[in-house]
């Protein structure tokens, strides 16, 4: 390690422990208790009465027993119980984030902290001369504040912000646009009196008027007029107001709130009813890989919501290496599938957990039920490079039995020419209004899904120039002649390269489908904020007349606070293979290299490199926030069965915290991924340096396969890293290692996008 890169790391260690050295007084609920996650010692403490929190530190205030944090002077949080809060930072600048639950900050004068916030599901909310409730609901809901007196200032992941002042409550709606509305006077009273706080009144905001600086006020005046654009964007004109106050209140009293009063929603309303919504803009210039070229791409692009619809529209121009124009997604005569698609990101309505959600363009993570069949698909894994136009539509929840339907289409362009992916999931939750514990959230659920031709890449694949011209001389008179001249002197073959050729183009005109269909089924044992265990099983088989099926069954899926992951039993018989269309799909779907067995060379797709077995074994995944230092997510199958045969993958990905970005000036991103299938297999051999096939002895007569971190064309590595060149403006790398056969040698695959991206 250089001096440089020591001193770096030296320095942020002595940060991180100076900010553990400050800690606040804790104090618990009579008869209650706290426990503290020391993250000094990593070790667990339980608090009744008084103790202490410090930086670093995460608490847990049990059900009914409230929690108090004192700071400075005269300021305190009031943490509600059944709440998880960290404390991250430092000794002049705290973070408060809100895992679970719902706080009340209670800040005065003197104010010995330099910066204060709180933070939630990606939200923040800066306070000034603040008292004011902020809760974060489910996991699909947006948080909340509840403003008693002075203001926050609430900003969203998506870059927008507003004011939310004294008797306000602010949220976001479901096309994540912010807004405020008054509080009503029964909600005031009960924040009042869990908090022991009273409100603000005109008499107050007065004398705070003409007691502040000239300064303080014009900057107050300026904070309270630039979110007006806003402040003007009410809630979806299907969702209720009340909904709204009761994710702000929610905890000061048992007694359910009283609706608001709505008149600030209906007055942003346009003359049609729906919401007035404000477009935002990426502007974005970066490198991208175009047929094994470096091009540059210039875009804008702009997502426009429009009451529950979305659009993003993109509009780009491309710069080859020859720094001219191309008509690159321009050309709407000959091929105007791809020029619509390339303006358009996706157009949706709703939300995925919407009753009716509809998306159209560029798809992603699309998993069908618990994943045998459809595991995170997308049709972007080499977007922009290449964008397709993609179909995805969910209905949940629908009629007494509670219906759910989930169908996707990969790309229309190869659906038009008689191929393209798609699948359709139809679940029941039959017990739903019988009343019984547990089983009345039982699901069953039953997928079907289908590759419409396997070869459909094969149209795609681009000749060589030099393949071109010799297929051309091939047909002269004097061809036996130069070829003869040609090997005798330079060597090769070529009589088989040109076989080759004609064979991918007999294959771009060949039609195969492929179909999978399976049922699975899920009852929900725990619903907690802490806590959810779900018990599930699911089942797949092929549609063909090649035997092949696989069951994961049982099955366990747990989230215990930041931790989600998955475990099953799996057993597969024949050719099967679990998560078949995944998320590195359309990529292996037909994979452009010959493989040689007893009938001859020839090219194979996915389904037919997976071997005739049977395997019984186990599959499992998790996906951890490490108390923000570290973002970790991974999967992992291993299945044995007779003669050696085995199953073996697993994908991995590892990014640095916010607690350690934040501190790293102009880092945003940093995370590095890995993902390697068929380790072990029959035709995923080992390649040795020179990109020829590795042989177990000298003789040559047996190929090595490959193992868990050997180069193959299952495999991918790559990292991204995210820097800030200016406020508002960041740039993102993001390289991609892969491989690829093409004739007898392994060569590389890389991809890479280098974007720069200014909002506004």
């Amino acid at each position: 390690m250089n001096t440089k890169a020591l001193c770096f790391l030296l320095t942020l260690t002595v940060l991180f422990q100076a900010a553990q050295a400050q800690s606040f007084k804790l104090t618990v609920a009579e008869n209650g208790e706290a426990a503290v996650w020391r993250s000094s010692s990593g070790e667990k403490e339980q608090i009744k009465g008084s103790g202490e929190v410090g930086i670093g530190d995460t608490l847990f205030a049990l059900a009914d027993a409230d929690a108090r944090i004192s700071f400075e002077s005269k300021s305190a949080l009031l943490i509600k119980g059944g709440s998880v809060v960290v404390l991250n930072g430092k000794e002049s600048s705290i973070d408060v984030s809100i895992e679970e639950g719902q706080v009340f900050l209670d800040r005065n004068q003197p104010h010995e902290l330099t910066s204060l916030r709180i933070l939630t599901k990606g939200f923040s909310f800066t306070p000034t001369g603040t008292a004011a409730s902020i809760r974060t609901n489910g996991p699909d809901d947006p948080p909340a504040v509840a403003v008693l007196r002075g203001s926050v200032r609430m900003n969203s992941p998506r870059g927008g912000s507003v004011n939310v002042e004294a008797l306000q409550v602010g949220t976001a709606n479901r096309s994540g646009v912010l807004f405020s509305q008054p509080l009503t006077e029964r909600d005031v009273q009960r924040l009042e009196a869990w908090s022991g706080v009273k409100a603000q009144t005109a008499a107050d905001q007065n004398a705070l008027e003409q007691a502040a600086p000239e300064s303080n006020n014009e900057a107050a005046a300026a904070a309270s007029e630039a979110p007006k654009a806003e402040d003007s964007q009410a809630a979806d004109s299907g969702e209720k107001s009340e909904d709204v106050e009761q994710a702000a209140t929610a905890g000061a009293s048992k007694d359910k709130p009283a609706p608001l009063k709505k008149e600030s929603a209906e007055k942003d309303k346009k003359s049609d009813g729906s919401t007035l919504s404000m477009p935002t803009f990426e502007l974005s210039a970066g490198m991208m890989t175009v047929n094994d070229e470096t091009w540059t791409r210039i875009a804008l692009g702009m997502d426009v919501p429009i009451w529950r619809f979305g659009v993003f529209f993109d509009l780009e121009l491309f710069i080859d290496p020859e720094s001219k124009l191309s008509n690159k997604g321009w050309d709407f005569k000959d091929n105007w599938p791809d020029a619509l698609a390339r303006k358009i990101r996706y157009i949706r309505y709703g939300r995925e957990n919407d009753p009716l959600f509809v998306k159209f363009g560029g798809l992603d993570n699309v998993t069908m039920g618990y994943g045998i069949i459809m595991d995170r698909f997308t049709n972007m894994l080499r977007y922009p490079d290449e964008k397709l136009l993609g179909l995805q539509v969910h209905l949940n929840d629908i009629s007494d039995y509670g219906m759910y339907l989930q169908a996707v289409i990969s790309d229309f362009a190869e659906a038009k020419d008689k191929g393209g992916i798609g699948a359709v999931r139809l679940a029941f939750t039959p017990l739903k209004t019988s009343g019984m514990p547990l089983l009345d959230r039982f699901t069953i659920g039953a997928t079907y899904a289908q590759d419409r031709n396997v070869y459909s890449p094969a149209r795609k694949w681009k000749k060589s120039a030099e393949d071109v011209l010799l297929d051309s001389l091939s047909k002269k008179d004097w061809w036996t002649d130069y070829k003869n001249l040609h090997d005798s002197i330079i060597g090769g073959n070529l009589d088989e390269r040109i076989s080759n050729s004609r064979k991918e183009d007999s294959l771009s005109k060949c039609t195969r489908s492929f179909h999978l269909y399976g049922f699975d089924a899920g009852l929900p044992i725990i619903r907690s904020s802490l806590l959810s265990v779900d018990l599930y099983g699911q089942s797949a088989i092929r549609a063909d007349t090649i035997r092949g099926w696989g069951i994961g069954a049982p099955g366990l899926a747990v989230k215990v606070w930041k931790l989600n992951g998955n475990i099953e039993y799996r057993k597969i018989e024949g050719k099967f293979t679990p998560g078949y269309f995944d998320r590195y799909y359309l990529d292996e779907r037909l994979p452009r290299r010959l493989f040689e067995d007893e009938s001859g060379k020839g090219y194979k797709d996915k389904s037919e490199y997976i071997p005739d077995v049977s395997l019984n074994g186990v599959f499992g995944s998790a996906s951890m926030d490490v108390f923000g230092l570290l973002q970790v997510n991974g999967s992992y199958q291993y299945m044995l069965g007779k003669e050696d045969n085995k199953d073996q993958r697993y994908e991995a990905s590892a990014g640095v915290g916010e607690m350690i970005t934040s501190r790293i000036p102009k880092i945003g991103l940093l995370e590095v991924y890995v993902k390697n299938s068929n380790i072990g297999m029959l035709g995923n051999f080992k390649y040795d340096k020179n990109g020829e096939i590795a042989k177990s002895d000298k003789a040559a007569t047996t190929n090595i396969l490959a193992g868990r971190f050997d180069r193959s064309p299952y495999m991918y590595w790559g990292y991204r890293a995210g820097f800030e060149i200016a406020p508002g403006a960041s740039l993102v790398w993001d390289y991609r290692y892969g491989w690829t056969v093409k004739g007898d040698k392994l060569v590389p695959d890389n991809f890479m996008t280098i974007k720069t991206a200014l909002t506004f």
